[in-house]
């Protein structure tokens, strides 16, 4: 492969390495207020990152901490999500990441009857390997997508059997390793189960804490919706209390012609107390002398 070929290659893998990253912190994460510009540098720093990577044939594990350091960074300033959230989301991604990369190792190497080192730090990944890394770590997150649709949808059933198969799988593996250990392929294989079986776990942690996000902001909602409604009835009982005191006036006003007709002489001088629908009317006659 000559240089232009492997820069093409290298640049193909790292737009493939970026877009996973992007779907899954697009799928787990909330993005903040940062303008977009900001965003897409970020993105293209992370793009270099991994273009040097495949250009200089980094073997599988040599960039772990850079890995986990460049997602850590995006997820950080990047989205809104408690810190705890975007921890496990990078770690997420790293874990799920390597685990594809080992089990695209293990079918492409079988596949072509090729062997493997016997230690994980020097295996140099094909490009056909990275790429079949890429969409097993999109149907990976597909998977998790679709766990956590389920619980949303209250099929709780096979939403908690995973969860409890986790575990199991993972000491069954472990088992394993001590009866396979002469076998590279098994081992490669096993290893990448645990690792599959991490990232299940982190994907719960993360589902469990966006569920108490979930829960917190209901609660806030209950909490102002309660408190609106007490202000409202409170605004309902002084207004009844205005009326309650609006009518004993009324009524005391009322009262007041009597009184008058009584000092005055009679009821010569005025006519009945009449209520209309519009309200009351009160009239009047005065006699002609005192005009």
């Amino acid at each position: 492969m000559n240089v232009i070929q492997h820069a093409w290659v290298s640049f193909v893998l790292s737009v493939a390495e970026t877009l996973i990253l992007y779907w899954l912190c697009s799928n787990f994460l909330h993005r903040n207020l940062r303008p977009m510009s900001q965003y897409t540098v970020g993105i293209l720093i992370y793009f270099i990152f991994q273009w040097v990577t495949y250009w200089f044939n980094a073997p599988l594990f040599s960039m772990c901490v850079f890995y986990c350091a460049f997602t850590m960074l995006v997820s950080c300033i990047f989205f809104t999500d408690s810190l705890r959230t975007k921890v496990l989301v990078a770690y997420l991604f790293v874990v799920l990441n390597y685990a594809c990369k080992l089990l695209s190792a293990v079918l492409l190497r079988f596949l072509h009857n090729e062997p493997l080192p016997s230690e994980p730090n020097f295996l140099i990944q094909s490009p056909l390997a990275q790429m079949t890394a890429c969409i097993l770590f999109f149907f990976f997150t597909l998977l998790f997508i679709l766990c956590r649709n389920m619980r949303k949808s209250n099929k709780a059933t096979l939403y908690n059997a995973i969860s409890f198969l986790v575990p199991s799988v993972i000491l069954f593996i472990t088992i394993q390793i001590f009866h396979m250990r002469n076998s590279v392929s098994h081992f490669y294989l096993e290893i990448s189960g645990i690792l599959f079986c991490s990232s299940m776990f982190l994907f719960y942690l993360v589902d469990d804490y966006a569920i108490i996000n979930e829960e917190s902001q209901k609660n806030m909602i209950a909490d102002k919706l309660l408190t609106m409604q007490s202000s409202y009835y409170q605004k309902v009982e002084d207004s009844q209390r205005e009326i309650t005191s609006l009518r004993h006036d009324l009524k005391k006003h009322l009262h007041s012609p009597q009184l008058m007709k009584q000092a005055c002489g009679g009821w010569r001088y005025f006519h009945p107390i009449k209520v209309s629908p519009a309200g009351i009317l009160m009239v009047t006659r005065v006699p002609s002398s005192m005009l």
